[in-house]
């Protein structure tokens, strides 16, 4: 439900061509791509006067990659995004979207959370805040989410993920977990098992909003700071 590419994310450490056979190796039978999509990404592309066209297909790298290393090894790979808007640090997981939707729409990071949480509930998407209790983070309207990242299993960031868990709770939000994968060791079994056939992202939404899914959580998650 959270896995970053090398190829795209600046953050993440492992390309999609060694992280995707880690995960058929773990037994997962499908992950969701969610790279970073934001300014800083984007900055030295579409802001130097390169067609927005073109900067999406470079975004779009590590989840071709994750694509055909899934085909290769058997396992399904799905997009989703995770997305972050000017003026504060917090990420937000999107699934629904499509690739249409963003060359349709250029720099949806400048419309703020309000705004695109309209745009996902016109859409029929999924939108939820990743990781809300972490440093830096502030929480959103809850009125504007579809769901909340309960669980983040992230070794390197305290996500405060008991807080999240509250706040969703609280708010009678969606709850999701994922391994927000950057780095080798940061495969933590973590995810979400459907109770029926996945093939696409719209499966995904529409078994979140049925509740046909149940929370998969490590026992042996610990916070670690990083050296």
């Amino acid at each position: 439900m959270h896995l970053h590419t090398a190829e795209t994310s600046t953050c993440g450490t492992v390309s999609a061509i060694e992280s995707i056979p880690l995960y058929k190796e773990y037994g997962y039978d499908a992950v969701i791509i969610t790279d970073h999509f934001n300014r800083d990404y984007f900055f030295d592309y579409y802001y130097s006067g390169k067609p927005w066209e073109k900067c999406v297909e470079e975004w779009f790298n590590g989840f071709y990659t994750a694509q055909k290393a899934g085909k290769e090894c058997g396992l399904k790979v799905l997009f989703g995004m995770e997305i972050r808007f000017d003026g504060n640090c917090n990420d937000y997981l999107v699934y629904g979207i499509t690739k249409e939707d963003i060359l349709k729409d250029p720099c949806m990071w400048e419309w703020g959370e309000e705004k695109f949480s309209a745009y996902i509930k016109e859409k029929g998407y999924f939108f939820a805040q990743a990781h809300p209790f972490r440093d830096r983070m502030v929480r959103c309207d809850p009125k504007l989410l579809t769901g909340v990242e309960v669980f983040n299993a992230h070794l390197y960031h305290n996500s405060r993920n008991d807080l999240a868990s509250e706040f969703c709770f609280e708010n009678k939000l969606i709850p999701i977990a994922g391994s927000d994968f950057h780095h080798p060791n940061t495969l933590r079994g973590c995810g979400l098992l459907f109770l029926g056939e996945i093939n696409s992202s719209a499966d995904v939404v529409r078994m979140l909003f049925e509740g046909r899914y149940q929370l998969v959580i490590p026992g042996n998650y610990k916070y670690t700071k990083k050296k």
